[in-house]
């Protein structure tokens, strides 16, 4: 959506909608507000309500209307018919998709179902000309079922980080991905932007596995793994510990809104006075919450640097890759885009397992570009789990298992231990 101009022609509705954005994008949509609105537009609220009945109208409307501009922004490009002009222009633009704005509208949308109806048609969007144009290249509409989500879980999942992708980043994410599924191109420069230019493609291998391979693993994905932060949270004894514990429960069940001081007080059937006497005010609490998740999950990430294989220690780092985040878990990445506190918290971690990652892949590979696969791999592995609606846990098995064959020349296969799914890897 373009924000440009949102001041002009202020009897307009798509000045609404624009200044809506620019906020999204510098506050999250816990700053987006009536009042927020018109101040930035240096208008009266009659101007508002003039356009939009309340608050929940004008929601509704923002999202029609964001869900209009990315199908239509999407669609243009299954539009072009040739394959390579086509890979080309996917690489190219859909990079703008990766904003602060997207970003916080991706996060609303795990509390707003507006929000989330319009996500939803995005995404059907995306996965359509990402699968076909997949399809295309593999001439197998099974390759392009499986492939295509996993080349996009890549941007899915750097949307879900606090930390900004910049757009020369992106285009060499998308020239590594292409390289390892059989594009001959190269990065140039139109106008001083990145831009990548693709030469020719030889005919892209079907997948390995097929969904016949997984079919009795696919019921078990899901299952939560007891090393989540948010369980050890849960779990601990102390008092102030089992405020965390009630945060964690809170989130999951209504998300960064529902996390309030009468809630968890009436959960813990305690007084305020209790709260208080601990933490202060709910923000000294977000704080300390922050902290706490952020040193158990840093924990986890030393417990399996402390395995000295490193083909073990890789299958540990990706023991969450089939199982998927609790949705406490995914409550709070959300919150980091509008929470300073947690978005801290977040990028800290994210930064640990991904030099976790990149160490493990230094051992086994013994190259050059560990960091540069890490930082792809783990946003790859975010991304398969925040498609909105979910995908098929079939393909999110069988994606995991190509993008190592394919970008990490090693060999995957699904297993179960103690119910839980996992990948067993070994090299290529």
């Amino acid at each position: 959506m373009n924000t440009q101009g949102a001041r002009a022609g202020v009897r307009d509705r798509e000045a609404f909608f624009c200044a809506a954005y620019e906020l999204l994008a510098e506050r999250g949509c816990t700053g987006l507000t009536i009042a927020a609105m018109c101040e930035r537009l240096r208008v009266t609220k009659g101007s508002f309500y003039h356009h939009f009945e309340d608050m929940p109208a004008f929601v509704a409307a923002f999202a029609q209307r964001w869900q209009t501009y990315f199908v239509g922004f999407f669609d243009s490009f299954a539009q072009v018919p040739d394959a390579r002009r086509r890979l080309a222009a996917c690489a190219n633009n859909a990079g703008a998709s990766i904003s602060p704005g997207v970003r916080s509208v991706l996060a609303w949308a795990r509390t707003n179902q507006a929000i989330a109806d319009a996500v939803g048609e995005v995404y059907r969007s995306v996965w359509a000309l990402s699968a076909g144009s997949f399809t295309d290249w593999a001439g197998d509409s099974d390759t392009g079922a499986v492939l295509g989500p996993m080349a996009n879980s890549v941007a899915i999942g750097a949307q879900s980080r606090p930390r900004v992708l910049s757009a020369e980043r992106w285009i060499l994410w998308c020239a590594a991905i292409y390289e390892g599924l059989g594009v001959t191109g190269g990065v140039i420069r139109v106008e001083g932007r990145p831009c990548l230019q693709v030469h020719s493609w030889r005919r892209m291998d079907t997948v390995a596995t097929s969904a016949g391979d997984v079919a009795d693993l696919v019921d078990a994905i899901g299952i939560v793994p007891g090393a989540d932060a948010w369980t050890r949270l849960g779990t601990a004894s102390g008092s102030r510990d089992r405020y965390f514990g009630a945060a964690g429960e809170l989130l999951a069940a209504q998300g960064s809104d529902g996390l309030t001081v009468a809630a968890m007080v009436d959960r813990l059937e305690l007084t305020k006075g209790s709260f208080h006497h601990h933490f202060g005010a709910l923000p000294d609490f977000v704080t300390e919450l922050a902290a706490a998740w952020a040193a158990a999950e840093l924990h986890r990430v030393e417990e399996l640097l402390a395995e000295r294989n490193p083909w073990r220690r890789l299958e540990l780092l990706h023991a969450d890759l089939l199982v998927g985040p609790t949705q406490a878990a995914v409550a709070w990445r959300a919150w980091s885009h509008s929470n300073p506190s947690v978005a801290s918290a977040v990028r800290a971690v994210d930064e640990r397992r991904e030099r976790a990652l990149a160490l493990t892949l230094a051992r086994i590979r013994g190259t050059c570009d560990e960091r540069f696969l890490a930082e792809m791999t783990y946003s790859m592995s975010l991304g398969l789990h925040a498609w909105q609606p979910s995908l098929d846990r079939g393909v999110i098995a069988r994606a995991a298992i190509e993008w190592m064959r394919r970008m990490l020349d090693i060999e995957a296969e699904v297993v179960t231990a103690a119910g839980v799914p996992t990948l067993a890897l070994r090299a290529a």
